[in-house]
């Protein structure tokens, strides 16, 4: 039987894309060679797919609303990493092939340390490489962008911003037009006490490097003590000076049995929306700049980089499992004079991306048609692993998903067709889909997943 739903599969997958060739083309030759065009790639940390393809969206972010509606929409996209995003990606293609084709980035110099990383030599490095977009910078970093590229000289470019502006959820005043009175009313209570430039939500990521704030905010609401030995494991040294309890099980699991639990996640959701309202705000100017529906010269790749959990099975942000609203990432490409909306199911990665625009850049795209695109960016394995390399997965044709944990050597396995959000393990039910897929997982999870060495390492998420 399980063999008959995979051929099954497979024909529907042939079907698919021919109907795709044929029908869903988008005219892009009217007024300017493909060959010619820029690539904007707008990353975005922490983006939830099911925020994003919302029926909400136009109220919360209606800039992006209007961009997606001329956009074609990938809304089943999977990233391996659940903890870093598309820049290592482009760190495979090569700058030589680049530069001849006159491609450049826009963006900001980079560190001699990060062009070390990418092994490309001080001397050879392009101009203006990478935009790194976080908080105050990310305006800055539009406009900069938006001047530059307005210069011959810089034309045609390949560009890479990536906006910090999500990177889990936290609190500021800029935010507060944004929440409604519940929530509003849930911050000012929750953090009365000394005196904060800009207080960071508790029970998430984010925490300023505060005993006291750990000590009568965590530990009152949690009713539980917090000895110094908790403290210090709670704290790491980072660039950011934070208090890390994200992955601490026994706070989550008292947590999430407090008097409170409800509230706080409802506010943090919340909390996060308006998170995303303020950065459909911050990216107004870029798409209006090249995706204003005349005179367009730029493909936009939007995405994300990988999800954000919020307790569906226990654990928050990103990073530490790959289970689905870690893992999903949201795609969108607009192509110059789109003006319509086109949704594809295709299960895709970042790796095809990565391939299609290796091959665009050497020229050897033949059509921007969608159907192409779809051939191209399809995967229909996707293998991921969590920061801490002992759990990975493989999720097939957006119908199943295996997850080994090699801690204590278990599998679960879902049928995503009837279990979407994973909570049902049918391992034992379904022994021919488990059987394939554990060979597949263990003769492919480590040649699937790229190699970027350090770059890859638990301290960037």
């Amino acid at each position: 039987m399980a063999f008959v739903f995979l051929a099954g599969q497979f024909l529907v997958t042939l079907i698919l894309i021919g109907v795709l060739s044929v029908q869903l083309s988008v005219s892009t030759e009217k007024s300017n060679p493909f060959s010619k065009y820029n690539v904007l790639i707008i990353s975005v940390c922490s983006l939830r797919s099911d925020d994003i393809f919302s029926s909400n969206l136009e109220k919360i972010a209606p800039n992006l609303f209007n961009f997606l509606n001329r956009s074609t929409l990938f809304k089943n996209g999977y990233a391996t990493f659940p903890y870093t995003h598309f820049r290592y990606y482009l760190s495979e293609l090569s700058h030589k092939a680049i530069m001849p084709n006159n491609f450049h980035f826009i963006g900001q110099g980079r560190l001699l340390k990060e062009l070390k990383d990418w092994n490309i030599p001080p001397d050879e490095a392009p101009p203006l490489f990478f935009n790194y977009a976080e908080k105050g910078l990310a305006s800055y970093a539009i406009q900069t962008l938006i001047k530059r590229s307005s210069f011959q000289e810089a034309r045609p470019f390949v560009s890479l911003i990536h906006f910090k502006d999500l990177h889990r959820p936290y609190y500021t005043n800029e935010l507060r037009p944004y929440l409604d009175k519940s929530t509003a009313a849930y911050v000012s209570e929750l953090f009365t006490g000394p005196k904060f430039e800009e207080a960071q939500i508790p029970l998430y990521r984010l925490l300023f490097s505060s005993e006291w704030f750990v000590k009568n905010k965590i530990e009152s609401r949690l009713e539980l003590p917090i000895s110094n030995d908790d403290l210090l494991a709670l704290y790491r040294t980072r660039e950011e000076q934070i208090i890390n309890i994200h992955d601490n099980k026994r706070l989550l699991e008292k947590w999430q049995s407090s008097a409170n639990f409800s509230k706080d996640l409802r506010s943090l959701r919340t909390i996060y929306r308006a998170q995303i309202s303020l950065f459909d705000k911050t990216l107004k100017p870029l798409l209006e700049k090249y995706a204003n529906g005349q005179n367009e010269d730029t493909i936009i790749i939007f995405l994300g980089d990988h999800g954000e959990a919020f307790m569906e099975h226990g654990k928050l942000f990103h990073a530490t499992d790959v289970y689905d609203e870690m893992i999903a990432f949201p795609l969108a490409i607009h192509f110059p004079n789109q003006n319509e909306k086109i949704e594809i199911d295709s299960q895709v990665s970042f790796q095809k991306l990565t391939q299609w625009i290796k091959l665009y850049l050497h020229q050897k795209v033949t059509s921007l048609g969608v159907g192409n695109l779809v051939s191209t960016l399809k995967d229909d394995y996707i293998v991921s692993v969590n920061c801490a390399k002992d759990v990975y997965s493989v999720r097939y044709m957006n119908s199943w998903k295996l997850i080994h944990r090699e801690l204590n050597d278990t599998f679960e396995l879902y049928d995503l067709n009837f279990d979407p959000y994973e909570h049902r393990n049918v391992l034992s039910e379904e022994p021919e889909i488990a059987r394939m897929l554990k060979i597949y997982l263990l003769e492919n999870k480590y040649s699937k997943l790229i190699n970027t060495g350090s770059l890859l390492g638990c301290t960037s998420y």
